[in-house]
């Protein structure tokens, strides 16, 4: 996730409606933090002491050292105003062993990782309530399209409820 959705929501970003069984473990928790804002008191961090979690901060980041448990392992790369790019960081999360994401995340990260090619399956998950204003936030928010030809499309779409939400997944096709 984004330092913006830890701040405002304080996830837990633990594994839901029973999918941990035996023999598998938690996934990592990879925050991005360009400006290593992240509280040692964050749930995300608290809650699952055995969770690894990886905090990717910016290399401008003052090296003081945060108190952070022994499961947080604190990444650093490259950033250019408070955002990270993708291919970089795809690769620096490779080398530390993760070769597939499960992104939770507000808009700017969404869509920064939508318009950056990288994204090929997509499972959307979407609350049934309607948020309003010019101010809302949403995942298409700054998605500007004038030709239906330029829009985000799925294909092998599936839809179901997943909990009290919809779950939305599929192939996304890629634009000509």
């Amino acid at each position: 996730i984004g330092i913006s959705t830890a701040l405002a929501d304080d996830p837990l970003l633990n594994v839901r409606f029973g999918l941990l069984t035996d023999g598998f473990k938690a996934p990592t928790k990879i925050i991005l933090d360009t400006y290593g804002r992240l509280p040692s008191s964050a749930k995300l961090i608290t809650s699952s002491p055995e969770t690894p979690v990886f905090i990717v901060q910016g290399d401008t980041v003052s090296p003081e050292v945060k108190a952070y448990p022994k499961n947080v392992k604190i990444l650093t790369l490259p950033s250019q105003d408070g955002r990270f790019e993708w291919g970089a960081l795809l690769s620096l999360l490779y080398q530390q062993g993760i070769c597939s994401l499960f992104v939770e995340g507000g808009e700017k990260i969404f869509r920064s990782l939508i318009d950056s090619g990288f994204v090929s399956y997509c499972h959307l998950f979407v609350a049934p309530v309607c948020l309003g204003g010019d101010d809302s936030p949403s995942f298409y928010q700054d998605y500007s399209v004038n030709d239906l030809a330029e829009v985000l499309q799925f294909s092998t779409m599936l839809i179901c409820p997943s909990g009290t939400d919809f779950h939305i997944e599929g192939i996304i096709e890629e634009t000509p």
